[in-house]
């Protein structure tokens, strides 16, 4: 049977007869098909005088053989299977003219953007392509839309548009933009790849990388308010800079990072270099000393500035800087979505796949009542993974089923759900070329989350939403879980997701991650901070349009019951400009930064890629100034496959880094890929996945996010800080939660009893020399690295550079 290539023709059966011969049409027929060639015909400007009347008369004979004798056709006046092709011929529309797809790109942005604050007029003139011929600038009445290398659209309002068009645009230093202006009022903020643009009152102000980063996220309890300056040098200080603000100063320097300075203390510090005195540079954004004082760190002395603001200058040391954990809390601060820490937790620690999940089952199997509730945040999730192994009625399909099913008198639990939805790349073949494994982890994680949200949707008063709403290449990396049943509420955050790759080796039962089961941690919390990762949710939930008709019954004020804990718990985020809030939320750097400038014995962190950031190196800088030792393990390179160029990325962080300091400083890190079991790069539990940072027994940082730029600044993220609320220490004393998980985690690198590194310096000789079958090896970084190629040919650098920051790991 033939088949009809226009929508016009299509499903009726006469007309079928007639393009497969079974059938002519011809006077003196009469049907609603003789009404549709008739139709078909005066629609293609032939006459038939009475119109479509469904009568196969002389006049639709007529016209018939004109139709046939203007496609070279027997002009018999009937309707056989060549007529009748030709009709259909007719109708198939003509193949769109191939365009200009940066034009393309465009015209989907400005459809994106109707109706929304970003009015940026009509356009003025064609794409201009930019210096890199990878991107393009487009002008319009009020702005540019610039096309990154990423092939994404970000809208420049003027003036920041105009500004940063005359200062080079992408050849300038801040290359392109990372996502559309944020607008506050009147005052307009645009995030570039290596710093960023302020307009206030008309004027622009442009900050480098470090001085924006920090006026982001500023630390030290206080706002500076927005910039009245861009950066300026340091006249006495070779590469240091600064930028005014309304209300601070930010200082910045390659080796000690951006400071926030109120403007007393920024004087004063300039009076110090003027008068010849070796104050160095910034090392903090101030402590308080408890009088209402508050004094601020340099590398060769201190300022202290009393109440009433006046700056006195201090030998270094003088104020101790704050021994108490609680110098690892900080302020709150409603603008940029801090909430205060908690105390009275009880927090747990689950390291590996199979407890961690198997806790989370039980817990989702309590909520079963109207008043219950199960929330979940996932980049990855698996619905029919059995999260005990061989249980089959542990799948979240199953257990989600029977939480919402509820009884015939009662309703059951409420189930809500978000996961990651990667957006598809607009140019796939490119991208597959270009991003290897990552696109393909895109593509699976697509389906998988897709299939989850399927089986929640199902269920009775639940919804799930597939979330693309982030930064363009973003991804939502939130592993959250959160229970309400009765009175209780528990929640749940860290490192692990519903995934085989948590539960089973490499190539059995759907794991598909060489080293696998993951080396991985998560935390479980009750008590009142598990309403602030309840808060996570809502935040995400109730700011997303497809939620709408939904409203999660966790949102009404929830009073925990649990009986009080030792835990203090304080939880901060990563989020991209405007998913979910307005302005960038990077209080999970912020925090990070602010433990490794506090430690003062040792810091272990564990990452997959350590690829780093300029933030981190100038933390790490300060932070190994100040330790006796710094521990990093991570996962090995020899399996870290899901991100094109990361062997060459993390080497080169490192190198930088460890050749910046002298050498006896540098030599307190000690850089370990982490091993499976047994002792192998690819072993079950080699692949180092854990988010993790613990510093001097005292305080611990369990949560999402890796040490690189885009955890810090781009995709979304929760990290979850817990130090204990009173004092902890040998007996008779209770050990605190840092230390009681430290020395878990260390004894399994290691591969010795618990008590050989319960004492930190005892420890250190260990990890110095690591025993035979520790699960550790020491990151060398002579080994040689080979960097990603497309069909066996070597990509340029520049290229390389350009995916990197774009793509791989771009800047928020």
């Amino acid at each position: 049977m033939a088949e009809f290539q226009s929508a016009r023709f299509t499903g009726d059966p006469i007309l079928q007869d007639c393009l497969d011969g079974r059938h002519v049409m011809a006077s003196p027929e009469q049907n609603d098909s003789v009404r549709t060639v008739q139709q078909a015909l005066l629609d293609l400007g032939y006459v038939i005088e009475f119109g479509a009347t469904g009568l196969y008369g002389v006049q639709t004979t007529a016209a018939v053989a004109q139709f046939q004798r203007d496609h070279q056709l027997q002009d018999d006046g009937k309707v056989g299977p060549l007529t009748m092709a030709a009709l259909d011929a007719a109708f198939v529309p003509a193949p769109a003219p191939a365009g200009d797809p940066v034009q393309d790109l465009v015209d989907a942005k400005i459809a994106e953007i109707a109706g929304t604050g970003l009015d940026i007029g009509a356009q003025t003139g064609p794409p201009q392509p930019a210096g890199d011929e990878l991107g393009a600038v487009v002008p319009f009445e009020r702005g540019l839309i610039v096309v990154t290398p990423a092939q994404e659209c970000c809208v420049l309002l003027d003036p920041i548009g105009a500004a940063w068009f005359e200062q080079g645009g992408p050849d300038s230093p801040l290359e392109y933009p990372t996502g559309d202006t944020g607008i506050e009022g009147d005052r307009l903020a645009q995030d570039f790849t290596f710093g960023g643009m302020a307009a206030v009152g008309g004027a622009v102000h442009t900050l480098d990388l470090a001085l924006w980063g920090r006026w982001l996220q500023p630390a030290g309890g206080f706002d500076p308010g927005w910039p009245t300056s861009g950066t300026t040098p340091v006249a006495a200080v070779d590469q240091a800079r600064f930028a005014t603000f309304e209300q601070a100063v930010i200082v910045a320097h390659p080796e000690t990072g951006a400071q926030l300075l109120q403007p007393e203390i920024f004087n004063g510090w300039l009076g110090q270099l003027a008068a010849g005195n070796p104050f160095g540079l910034p090392v903090d954004s101030g402590h308080p000393t408890g009088d209402g004082a508050t004094v601020f760190g340099f590398t060769g002395g201190q300022l202290l500035r009393d109440s009433a603001g006046t700056v006195t200058a201090l030998a270094p040391g003088e104020v101790p800087p704050p021994g108490s954990p609680l110098r690892f809390i900080l302020a709150p601060d409603n603008a940029r979505h801090l909430g205060s820490a908690t105390p009275d937790n009880t927090v747990t620690a689950f390291v590996g796949g199979p407890d961690t999940l198997r806790a989370q089952a039980l817990d989702i199997a309590k909520a079963s009542g109207p008043r219950d509730f199960v929330y979940l945040l996932n980049w990855w999730c698996d619905v029919d993974l059995e999260l005990i192994p061989g249980t089959p009625d542990s799948t979240l399909r199953s257990l989600l089923t029977k939480a919402s099913a509820g009884t015939p008198d009662s309703d059951g639990a409420q189930v809500c759900a978000m996961f990651w939805r990667p957006p598809p790349p607009r140019e796939k073949l490119k991208a597959a070329l270009v991003l290897g494994p990552l696109f393909l982890l895109h593509q699976f994680a697509t389906t998988i989350n897709q299939k989850a949200a399927a089986a929640v949707n199902s269920l009775p008063n639940a919804r799930a939403i597939v979330d693309s709403r982030h930064l363009a290449f973003g991804s939502h990396h939130q592993k959250v879980l959160i229970v309400g049943h009765g009175d209780s509420l528990v929640a749940w955050c860290g490192g692990i997701d519903p995934n085989a790759d948590r539960l089973h080796p490499f190539g059995q039962n759907g794991s598909t991650t060489p080293g696998s089961p993951l080396f991985d941690v998560s935390v479980r919390i009750e008590g009142p901070a598990a309403a602030d990762v309840l808060q996570t949710f809502l935040d995400r939930w109730s700011r997303h349009p497809d939620a709408a008709g939904l409203t999660p019954i966790g949102a009404a004020p929830v009073v925990a019951t649990a009986p009080p804990g030792p835990h203090t718990v304080q939880i901060s985020h990563t989020y991209g400009r405007g998913f979910p809030f307005t302005a960038p939320v990077q209080t999970a750097r912020t925090v990070l930064e602010n433990a490794l400038v506090n430690a003062r014995r040792y810091a272990y962190l564990t990452c997959q890629y350590f690829t780093g950031s300029e933030p981190l190196r100038a933390t790490l800088r300060a932070a190994l100034r100040r330790v006796e030792y710094a521990v990093v393990v991570m996962a090995p390179i020899d399996i870290v496959g899901d991100t094109p160029d990361a062997p060459f990325r993390r080497h080169e962080f490192i190198t930088d880094l460890l050749g910046s300091l002298p050498s006896d400083v540098a030599d307190r890190l000690l850089l370990f890929d982490g091993l499976g079991v047994p002792p192998a790069p690819t072993t079950p539990g080699a692949y180092v996945h854990s988010k993790l940072l613990l510093v001097d027994d005292e305080a611990a940082f369990v949560g999402t996010p890796n040490y690189n730029r885009r955890s810090w600044t781009h995709d979304s993220e929760i990290l979850t800080t817990i130090v204990h609320n009173g004092p902890t220490g040998p007996p008779p004393l209770l050990p605190s939660f840092a230390e009681q998980l430290r020395i878990r985690l260390w004894s399994t690198h290691l591969g010795v009893d618990p008590a050989a590194v319960a004492d930190i310096t005892a420890a250190k000789a260990l990890w110095l020399a690591p025993p035979p079958g520790a699960r550790v090896r020491r990151y060398d970084p002579s080994v040689p690295i080979v960097r990603p190629s497309v069909l066996g040919v070597g990509v340029s650098g520049p290229n390389l550079d350009r995916f990197w920051n774009y793509v791989i790991d771009p800047q928020g």
